[in-house]
């Protein structure tokens, strides 16, 4: 992960003549990545460092949750005003961090029945989450929030959803870091057959395990029996595979 890039100001002399600052190649190669103007005078980021941060950098962003590890400073030979250092630090993640956009709008004029397919849409348009909460809005009338999570390059698409398919006239969207576990699929085994279940490990130690909903639901109706004890049954064979994984 790399901070947003500090962008320099004023000319520097290439072999292309005296050119603006930042390079139009160090522009071109920084499209769509945070940065910072600032107030010193001169290259801050060459061609060169914009292509390697480029390539190396999984994400920009501030420095997410973790135990540092190690420091590593390098120093540059020209003179500026503020210290000529390029600084990297490693990290042991706490849990995978990522950037997400929350997008919200308040309805207070769409029959229950639209919210459905709204969610349908929403989700097709790749939201990774969608809530609806009971709001009172202006005018003492009831209204519904629609809260959205998704990843930063689907909040164009989710957007358009929203407008197209509920009543609403504007939406609202913040980028916030998102702290999850890592997490990946395992199988347990229940005396009606294995389920599906969904690990999540912390710095290499498995903290839940949780069956998976249609896996319960399908077992149950095959074989007959309530859903809960399928649900239960698949609960405690995680647990016991968590205590193990644990040891």
């Amino acid at each position: 992960m790399c901070s947003p890039l500090p962008l320099g100001r004023g000319h520097v002399d290439c072999a292309h003549g005296r050119i603006p600052v930042p390079a139009p190649a160090t522009l071109a190669l920084l499209e769509g990545v945070p940065v910072l103007g600032g107030d010193i005078d001169g290259e801050t980021v060459t061609p060169t460092g914009a292509a390697a941060a480029v390539v190396l950098a999984d994400a920009f962003g501030p420095l997410p949750p973790g135990r540092l590890l190690g420091t590593g400073i390098g120093a540059g030979k020209a003179e500026r005003d503020a210290p000529n250092l390029l600084r990297a630090l490693l990290l042991e993640a706490d849990g995978t961090s990522t950037e997400v956009v929350q997008i919200e709008t308040n309805v207070d004029d769409m029959p229950a029945e639209a919210f459905a397919p709204l969610m349908d849409r929403l989700f097709e348009a790749g939201a990774l989450d969608v809530a609806l909460c009971p709001v009172q809005m202006k005018k003492n009338r009831p209204g519904v929030l629609v809260t959205v999570i998704a990843d930063p390059e689907r909040s164009a698409g989710i957007t358009e959803a929203l407008l197209l398919h509920s009543t609403t006239f504007g939406v609202r969207e913040s980028r916030m870091r998102r702290t999850c576990l890592e997490r990946d699929e395992v199988r347990v085994e229940t005396p009606w057959g294995p389920v599906r279940a969904k690990r999540g490990r912390l710095s290499g130690r498995t903290v839940r395990v949780v069956p998976e909903h249609d896996d319960c639901r399908r077992l149950a109706g095959e074989k007959g029996v309530p859903y809960m004890d399928v649900y239960r049954a698949a609960l405690a064979a995680g647990d016991q595979s968590k205590s193990t994984s644990s040891g």
